[in-house]
């Protein structure tokens, strides 16, 4: 029934498993950089989009988001080690 290509019971398992991290180092991070990291890679909006939807200002979501990618990096490695 599932041929080459098809469902990979073991590859969803993985990504469920990465996708629980990441909810969980999101809840870990501080409101303003989460939904800023959100916006940007998980519903693809621009700086300038993003900007507008939090009425701040395009070099603050660019700020927001290095800053944003430095925790989650942390953060992340931090609940990886812990597994």
């Amino acid at each position: 029934m599932y041929e080459r290509g098809g469902y990979d019971g073991g590859r969803f398992e993985s990504r469920v498993a990465d996708r629980e991290i990441v909810e969980r180092v999101l809840k870990q991070m501080p409101p303003k950089y989460a939904v800023c990291l959100w916006l940007y890679e998980n519903d693809g909006l621009s700086c300038a989009e993003i900007a507008e939807v939090l009425n701040i200002s395009a070099s603050a979501v660019k700020m927001r988001l290095m800053r944003a990618r430095e925790r989650f990096i942390n953060l992340y490695k931090q609940e990886v080690s812990e597994e």
